[in-house]
């Protein structure tokens, strides 16, 4: 681990809160956008409701469809990608704050969310929860990087969160576009 990533990760472990809720809601954040979700973007600033927000629409619309009486159809394929990005914000946190019941606590309304998607599914929770736990460590560094990003920021809008993915994926072009935005965006 280089000396910034290191003296940035000592920061964020003494500001507990802050660390944990950037690095929940960035793992959240990049998982909506691997798994193609829409997401509008992400914020760490507090709020009477929570200590984040992910800018997405409400899950259990998006993951429903209609048919022709206007019945809802739940999407079975949606539903697991939206369950797994939910359970992706409980390790995500885990990054920063390895204590479990802290975690999981801080976590129990995205696994409410999760609860209602699952019966739209015939995916057991396990493989979604061993899904969301991959994903993560699979995209560990952009997650981290997407955290120390948004508590510069204080939010990252969907243009940012693809330029962030885009870097990571070695498009060269996307690390200026960023760097203006997280200039231009800083909280002061």
């Amino acid at each position: 681990m280089n000396r910034a990533i290191k003296r940035d990760h000592e920061y964020l472990k003494n500001n507990n809160r802050l660390g944990w809720t950037a690095h929940h809601e960035a793992a959240h954040a990049i998982a909506f956008v691997r798994l193609g979700l829409p997401c509008s973007g992400v914020s760490i600033t507090p709020s009477m409701e929570s200590l984040g927000a992910l800018g997405i629409e409400d899950s259990f619309k998006v993951a429903e469809r209609y048919d022709d009486a206007g019945t809802v159809v739940p999407d079975a394929h949606d539903a697991d990608k939206y369950i797994v990005a939910l359970f992706a914000g409980y390790f995500g946190g885990k990054i920063i704050r390895q204590r479990r019941r802290y975690a999981w606590s801080m976590s129990l309304p995205d696994f409410e969310m999760a609860k209602a998607l699952l019966s739209a599914t015939p995916s057991k929770r396990g493989d979604l929860w061993r899904q969301a736990a991959d994903l993560v460590e699979a995209n560990f560094w952009l997650i981290h990087a997407t955290a120390l990003m948004l508590q510069f920021c204080k939010s990252l809008n969907a243009v940012a969160l693809a330029l962030v993915v885009a870097e990571a994926d070695g498009d060269l072009g996307a690390s200026d576009e960023l760097e203006s935005y997280i200039l231009a965006n800083r909280s002061t």
